[in-house]
């Protein structure tokens, strides 16, 4: 695992593992907290979600911190982002967090594969406010590296960071998506 960031927090089955659930933290929190929020809340069923998919193991990573340039702090952070009213004001700052960010979350979906003998269908991918953001750009890098279809992906409260890249079609013409994210999201240092 990379040592910049803390092991992830894991929830392992209760029955023989069949499927992954990687949820990422937003801003400020961080894996285990997460984790205990979300295993908080009881299904319609009234059972919590490791009791409702007991062949699944539950991953929650956690980010670095990261040092803040608006609020002058380190804070536990996938990127940092300057502000969350304008996710575009100073973004050249999200770049070296969304890189070494995706490039951490590949390789934990690369171990998860891994384990479950590269079912890509039987992991799911996800986060929270920040954390979605990086999960999005890290389910588009890793249509690039993994064999197959993931599960799913989800997200909650969030945005996807140069999205306007989408919109006007500058990454679906000849391969670009591919090769913008060729260098786990080196791509960002294009026209910023």
């Amino acid at each position: 695992m990379n040592a910049n960031f803390p092991e992830p927090h894991i929830h392992l089955p209760q029955d023989p593992h069949t499927h992954t659930a990687i949820l990422l933290h937003g801003r400020g929190s961080n894996g285990p907290e997460s984790a205990e929020e979300l295993f908080s809340s009881s299904t319609s069923a009234g059972q919590n979600l490791p009791s409702h998919l007991p062949t699944w193991r539950w991953v929650f990573p956690t980010s670095k911190d990261l040092w803040n340039d608006r609020f002058q702090e380190e804070l536990c952070a996938w990127f940092d982002a300057y502000s969350l009213d304008d996710i575009t004001e100073r973004r050249e700052s999200q770049v070296p967090g969304l890189r070494e960010s995706v490039s951490y979350v590949l390789d934990v979906l690369g171990k998860e594969l891994e384990l479950l003998n590269g079912k890509t269908t039987h992991v799911y991918l996800g986060g929270i406010s920040q954390g979605m953001a990086t999960a999005m750009w890290t389910w588009f890098c890793a249509s690039s590296k993994v064999q197959g279809s993931l599960g799913g992906v989800l997200g909650f409260c969030g945005w996807m960071p140069f999205a306007e890249r989408f919109e006007y079609g500058d990454l679906d013409r000849g391969g670009r998506l591919v090769e913008f994210c060729s260098e786990v999201v080196g791509f960002l240092r294009v026209r910023i």
